[in-house]
């Protein structure tokens, strides 16, 4: 896990480094995330792979509601679905996130959440049985967000289910998970 986590923040500096637009002249000095923030747009739709969608992806809004120097109180809406050996999942993951800026597009997050599901699984004879499951979600990752729009993200998401699931959570505890997701920021700054 430590190999990932160092894997993951070796390419967000190199993503950063490479497509940001550093002239070649500028003031050391006055390059810092105090003195110079680079301002994120304040809305972000991206596709997220596994994550708090618990099961295959999610397409997800969120907004900057709160952007006070170089730290940001964002919060989210989504849509997943996934299935995965005869099993369904539809997903509706809601979200808080507090972005702290470390350097122009690299950002941490760190923030908390609840995903609602309706579980489906598939018996040998092909009788499908569904259910209603909550869980909460935790959010720990690195996030690049580029001056052109693109959003990277890398997460950490372990998740506890609120209600015992014969069909997903065979056990009431904190699961680990991870998310990965892609997509475009937009609007004013």
């Amino acid at each position: 896990m430590l190999k990932l986590l160092i894997i993951m923040l070796f390419c967000c500096l190199l993503f950063s480094r490479i497509s940001g637009q550093h002239s070649k002249m500028h003031n050391p000095e006055a390059d810092t995330i105090l003195n110079n923030p680079e301002i994120y747009p304040k809305n972000s739709i991206y596709l997220e792979v596994l994550g708090n969608s618990l099961y295959l992806a999610s397409m997800n809004y969120e907004r900057v509601f709160l952007q006070k120097n170089f730290f940001y109180l964002a919060g989210g809406i989504g849509i997943g679905a996934g299935g995965l050996m005869g099993m369904s999942n539809f997903s509706a993951p809601i979200h808080i996130n507090g972005i702290f800026q470390i350097y122009k597009q690299l950002a941490l997050e760190a923030g908390f959440g609840i995903t609602f599901m309706r579980a489906g699984t598939q018996s040998e004879d092909g009788v499908w049985t569904h259910e209603n499951v909550a869980a909460l979600d935790l959010n720990v990752g690195i996030r690049v967000q580029n001056t052109n729009g693109v959003v990277l993200r890398w997460s950490f998401t372990p998740f506890y289910p609120i209600n015992q699931s014969l069909l997903i959570f065979e056990e009431n505890r904190l699961q680990p998970y991870i998310g990965f997701s892609v997509g475009r920021s937009f609007g004013k700054k």
